[in-house]
């Protein structure tokens, strides 16, 4: 079975608009949509981290909702598409 490693960079940010509801995590990559969720309690990383892995091996990176980690479809959600050549 061929393995896969997937990157991922966590980069912290000054703002993301979204104060009142901290903690806020965006996923976002070239030529994907971005992902937004606020009000993210201490114990959803785990599933922020499987988001990060179905996110990075996804080459279009569209995440079907309820193929989400159950954890975070209870979050406040954006998905914001992907710029494309065509829209520029």
């Amino acid at each position: 079975m061929k393995s896969t490693l997937s990157i991922i960079r966590i980069q912290p940010v000054s703002c993301l608009w979204d104060c009142d509801r901290a903690c806020v995590v965006a996923f976002s990559s070239p030529r994907k949509p971005t992902y937004l969720f606020s009000t993210l309690p201490p114990e959803s990383a785990p599933a922020l981290l499987q988001l990060a892995q179905q996110y990075t091996n996804s080459k279009t990176g569209n995440i079907p909702y309820d193929k989400l980690p159950e954890e975070l479809q209870e979050i406040a959600i954006a998905k914001i598409p992907a710029i494309t050549r065509e829209a520029l």
